[in-house]
């Protein structure tokens, strides 16, 4: 049995607090899923579902979090590399990683494009360096006949 999953999941993270936890993997991508929600120690109040999953392309573990009730959309990858990781004569260089990915991606080439298109679907990112970690956020509020709560 895979040990119990915990908020921190193996070296980096992905967590996603969507409406619906899917049954599988979404189409094209051959994750493996490690845990569900009945193998998370959680208080019995707790009305969300989890999953664990491991993508094959690059062993990422990622945390899966489903809340009906929530309004937003969020992910959140976590990185276990801050500060304290900065290579001698390199001070600062995880914080200057941190703020690469507001400066351009594939799939949003042009500096400023992600927040834009966040902003234009009711959300916003950001992103923080900490002494041994670095965590970059983002949150959208789907449209109310999009959001898996409204039917």
């Amino acid at each position: 049995a895979p040990p119990p999953p915990s908020a921190h999941v193996g070296p980096s993270a992905v967590t996603s607090t969507s409406p619906a936890v899917p049954t599988s993997p979404p189409t094209g991508l051959d994750a493996t899923v490690t845990a569900s929600t009945s193998d998370f120690r959680r208080p019995l109040l707790d009305k969300r579902q989890y999953r664990t999953v491991t993508l094959p392309s690059n062993s990422l573990r990622v945390l899966l979090v489903s809340d009906p009730s929530s309004d937003v959309e969020a992910a959140s990858a976590h990185v276990k590399a801050g500060h304290f990781h900065d290579p001698p004569g390199r001070a600062g260089l995880a914080h200057f990683h941190e703020h690469m990915l507001f400066l351009g991606t594939r799939a949003y080439p042009e500096e400023g494009a992600f927040e834009k298109y966040l902003t234009g679907a009711g959300g916003r990112a950001n992103a923080y360096t900490d002494m041994e970690d670095t965590n970059y956020y983002f949150h959208v509020t789907p449209p109310p006949g999009e959001r898996g709560g409204d039917g």
